[in-house]
């Protein structure tokens, strides 16, 4: 019942949970009707990065249109998961479903990082600064204010 009152609201549920889980969680939120913000990158496995099931089973909701992925915290998942996983998310779900987070006050990770590195994070992801203009302002837009399409 809350799910459906979020939905009607036209909210988005955000999820902090390890890929592997997506598998389980991503048919119930979507049945709901809400929409869904994979926080992270979608917390793949360290050790499986993009190979992760779960990451795998989160692509394919690309297409629902419901969908959007956190590109932050990466040290949650490894340094080297941006690289990888970036082109994969721009080409299942677009930009347009990608939105950026600092994570600040990044939690446990205080002394490994801040706002300013995070942010030139993004600068090496997306070097394109039409790209940042898409994730950075047109995604949230689309996420957070616009009526449902």
């Amino acid at each position: 019942m809350l799910l459906k009152r979020l939905a009607d609201l036209n909210w988005q549920v955000e999820v902090q949970a390890e890929a592997r889980r997506w598998p389980e969680l991503l048919p119930r939120l979507l049945k709901s009707g809400v929409k869904v913000v994979a926080d992270h990158f979608g917390k793949p496995d360290p050790k499986l990065g993009i190979d992760d099931p779960g990451f795998r089973q989160l692509l394919t909701a690309g297409n629902t249109g419901r969908v959007w992925v956190e590109i932050s915290g990466p040290y949650h998942n490894g340094a080297d998961l941006p690289a990888a996983a970036i082109p994969l998310l721009r080409e299942n779900f677009g930009l347009d479903h990608l939105v950026w987070g600092s994570h600040w006050p990044h939690t446990q990770f205080e002394k490994a990082t801040n706002y300013i590195q995070v942010r030139g994070e993004l600068d090496a992801w997306l070097p394109a600064l039409g790209d940042h203009r898409v994730v950075l302002a047109d995604a949230p837009w689309k996420l957070f204010w616009m009526a449902r399409t």
